[in-house]
Order: C-alpha cells, then structure tokens, then sequence
C-alpha cells in the first residue's frame, strides 16, 4: 500500500485496465496469428491442373504447324535437324528432345 497526498493508491490496477491490457493482448496475438497464415501461403504448392496438348513429332506434322502459325516464312529448318536422330533414337523421338530443350532454354534465356 502506497500513501501519497494523505490517499491511499492501491497498487493493482483496476479490472479496466486489466481489460483494456487482455484485449489489446489478444488483438496483438491475432495479428501476428494473421500474418503468419498470410506469409504461409506463399510457399504453398501450385495447382497442378494441365491443360492437354497435342505434339506433333513427324517433319510433316512440323510443318503442317509451322504454316498454321507462320504463313509468311512457313517451314524453316536450315540445319535439317527435323531429319537428324540424335543418340540412335528414332526421328520422332530426336524431334520430341529438341522441341523439349527449345522450351527449357527459352525459359532460362528469358529468367
């Protein structure tokens, strides 16, 4: 018990204060709670809903393609790759490798 100017203060505080100090208490914790969820789904999987393609993995389906995408220049391939077969494989899978590494190096060139 603290006297000061002839009245007694008590030295607890009272229920508001006590009240006013929980609630504050419990906004601070759903904040940080609130973040923490928020910063989480940063690192959550991406969906994985592909959409279907058709490859075309002959020269003719290549260029079949090329003249849909591209009718001023239509069929270019100045190294006859689309003829190649790398590693003893087929044509169709040598054409399958190079349109793979054409998409993995674009998107590295581009990052």
């Amino acid at each position: 018990m603290i006297i000061k100017n002839h009245n007694i203060i008590s030295p607890r505080p009272s229920a508001a204060v006590i009240y006013s100090i929980a609630t504050k208490y419990t906004m601070l914790k759903s904040a940080i709670l609130a973040a923490t969820i928020a910063s989480s789904y940063g690192f959550a999987p991406a969906p994985t809903g592909r959409a279907s393609t058709s490859v075309s993995e002959s020269k003719a389906d290549l260029q079949n393609l090329a003249a849909k995408l591209n009718p001023a220049v239509k069929y270019f391939d100045p190294l006859n790759l689309a003829e190649a077969e790398f590693w003893g494989e087929s044509n169709e899978a040598t054409i399958g490798f190079l349109r793979e590494s054409e998409v993995k190096h674009g998107r590295v060139a581009v990052s």
